[in-house]
């Protein structure tokens, strides 16, 4: 099933900055090994997940794929059995083998377009296309999707200070964090559920690291892949310059904060600039939800009756003091 990317706001300085151009995306195809995965847990380049692979046909995936360059791909399925057109290109950054089965670390370092399966015994082989943004062409967007990036960076770091101040507050007051949090994270998955022969650990918060930082890991590792790869991967990486892959992983980054569907969009999406947008609507978005949560926890803390125990505190008796 393919997925389109939802039309962007633009605005009008973007769209007179961003003129339409061809967006081709010839390319060699690849055939790989393919580890299926329910679309909500589809990987944004950058992102990684800690797996444990207990089905023999993804340790037979997992040996193959590392004797072979280490790169694979990550197929999505919808709730229907439907296949996701757009696919995370992964390598296998680290792995330990365990008792029963291995612990792996995929990371995404690009995307591919689904052309056709190739078989589905001992595990999928697929065979797969380029899928990758729209090439800058001009220092106008270069310099247009930087101020943009600066914008990204403030405000992811202005969320992660209020999700922290929430937790603080919640805390105080007696109350569960993820509780408040819940509706600000990825929604609920069944990323470990055992028809998928893996489950998922210790999955990370995107606003756990500053979005600075978590670039910079991404782009890292795309650079590693890059020199891991044979040639016939190269068109899958091609951002253009490594300032501008890293302008492309600064949405991808941001989007990856935020719930599946949004982030399947941003993966089938070639077209960095309304990306970006969609980044920056997210971040506003989610700064809005956790002010209107601080002021109803403020509120509510103002209006707690005199006789409420006091954070850390014990109850009061309301007699005379002594």
């Amino acid at each position: 099933q393919h997925i389109s990317p939802r039309a962007g706001r633009a605005s009008s300085k973007r769209a007179s900055v961003f003129a339409s151009e061809p967006r081709t995306q010839n390319g060699p195809l690849v055939a790989l090994g393919t580890f299926p995965f329910p679309k909500e847990e589809l990987l944004l380049p950058g992102e990684k997940k800690e797996l444990h692979l207990y089905e023999e046909r993804f340790v037979k995936l997992l040996e193959t794929t590392l004797a072979s360059g280490g790169l694979a791909a990550q197929l999505g399925f919808t709730g229907m059995g439907d296949m996701i057109a757009h696919a995370p290109l992964v390598i296998i950054e680290n792995w330990v083998r365990r008792d029963v089965g291995v612990n792996a670390i995929l990371r995404c370092v690009g995307r591919l377009k689904l052309v056709d399966v190739h078989s589905a015994e001992p595990f999928i082989t697929a065979l797969y296309g380029p899928h990758r943004d729209i090439l800058l062409t001009s220092d106008a967007q270069r310099d247009f999707l930087q101020r943009q990036r600066d914008e990204l960076f403030r405000l992811h770091s202005e969320v992660r200070a209020m999700r922290e101040r929430l937790v603080q507050s919640c805390l105080q007051d007696g109350n569960d964090p993820d509780d408040s949090l819940a509706d600000d994270m990825m929604d609920d998955t069944d990323a470990g559920n055992v028809t998928w022969g893996h489950e998922l650990l210790r999955p990370e918060s995107g606003f756990a690291r500053p979005l600075e930082e978590l670039v910079g890991a991404a782009a890292k590792h795309v650079a590693l892949a890059r020199k891991r790869a044979g040639a016939e991967f190269e068109g899958t990486f091609a951002w253009g310059s490594g300032e501008d892959t890293e302008l492309a992983l600064s949405s991808m980054c941001a989007i990856a904060c935020f719930p599946p569907a949004t982030r399947v969009l941003a993966l089938s999406s070639s077209d960095g600039a309304e990306r970006m947008d969609r980044a920056l609507d997210l971040m506003k978005e989610q700064r809005a939800l956790l002010a209107a949560k601080l002021t109803l926890a403020s509120t509510f803390s103002a209006q707690a009756p005199p006789d409420a125990p006091s954070p850390g505190g014990t109850p009061s008796t309301g007699g005379p003091a002594s």
